[in-house]
């Protein structure tokens, strides 16, 4: 049950800072990103601001029967036109679990909900109908068919790798394409720059009923693992990462981000020149109602991992880290991978 409240009632003080940053617009504007997607990202009119508080959940620990949750929150009504004649109504959490944490900071809330302020450029160049905002929606275009692929691997496995492939030619992203019997994979090279030589190398390899994520230092990162005296050192860092990285997932991440959708693991590929590599395994049927998740992980979530890792994997293999300063480090860092 929420209850209505005013704001000063506020426990976190970053809240409450954005309550009235949002109350003292002069320009009541947002730009919003619905499911924290920058490129579907809108300004919107706030129509309307509302603020709650929760009741108190309590759930079961070993120390007896503690209080888990308890939310505060900023409900924000917002208001665009789609083409300038569609009008399309959302809304926006700015949401807190106090029990967790009082000392959150505004620009973490609204970073959370998806919500930032537009620039004076972006109201200048925007749209208006009546005040109201407009964006404009381009029209759906079918992707195109590569017939050569859809003939060598016909049904899902084919879409998949069509689909993939319309990307990278549309983001003019270079790749390369690599056989090994039913396996057909793309090789691309992304940039990272906390990792060796500033680029990791990425594949993209799709098998009969599953494809795999992987993600891996290049030459210069396998150079520095080989002559490195501390690879035990770097073993224990990555298998605490293993065995944290999901719980990150859920903790610091908005729930329809597509890193929670996945299961990476991270570890030392023999196979593959002792190369560090962060690898996911992806299933055809789980992903084929909308590919665009996976897309996003490919070029952000799983690059947005391995380049956050990188300063804790050289500062172990340089010796400038042990494991335990750089589990530390990773465990009390204050910003999500």
């Amino acid at each position: 049950m929420k209850t209505i409240i005013k704001p000063e009632e506020f426990r976190c003080n970053g809240l409450f800072e954005t309550f009235q940053l949002l109350k003292g617009l002069e320009k009541p504007y947002l730009i919003y990103m619905p499911y924290q997607r920058a490129d579907k990202s809108r300004l919107c009119l706030i129509k309307k601001m509302e603020t709650y508080i929760g009741e108190v959940e309590y759930a079961e620990y070993p120390e007896g029967h503690l209080p888990c949750n308890q939310e505060e929150e900023i409900k924000l009504v917002l208001e665009c036109l789609k083409n300038g004649e569609i009008e399309e109504e959302m809304t926006a959490y700015l949401s807190v679990n106090i029990i967790r944490s009082t000392d959150v900071s505004s620009d973490r809330i609204m970073k959370d909900a998806g919500i930032r302020l537009p620039s004076r450029e972006e109201l200048d160049s925007a749209e208006f109908v009546s005040d109201t905002p407009v964006y404009r929606v381009e029209e759906y275009k079918k992707p195109k068919i590569d017939r050569h692929i859809t003939s060598m691997f016909p049904g899902i496995k084919g879409r998949t790798i069509n689909y993939f492939k319309n990307n990278l030619e549309e983001e003019n992203i270079p790749y390369k394409i690599e056989k090994d019997e039913s396996v057909f994979s793309f090789r691309i090279v992304f940039p990272a720059d906390k990792a060796p030589m500033g680029h990791v190398n990425s594949y993209i390899h799709f098998r009969d009923f599953d494809g795999i994520i992987r993600c891996c230092y290049n030459a210069a990162g396998k150079e520095m693992y080989e002559k490195s005296e501390y690879k035990s050192e770097l073993l224990r860092f990555l298998n605490y990462v293993n065995s944290d990285l999901l719980y990150d997932c859920r903790e610091d991440w908005d729930a329809w981000f597509p890193k929670l959708m996945y299961t990476p693991r991270i570890y030392v590929d023999e196979f593959a020149g002792n190369a560090i590599t962060i690898a996911t395994v992806i299933k055809y049927s789980v992903h084929d109602h909308d590919q665009s998740e996976t897309w996003d992980y490919i070029t952000k979530g799983q690059l947005r991992i391995i380049n956050g890792l990188s300063p804790y994997i050289t500062g172990v293999l340089t010796g400038e880290l042990t494991a335990d300063e750089a589990i530390n480090g990773f465990r009390y860092r204050k910003e999500p991978l």
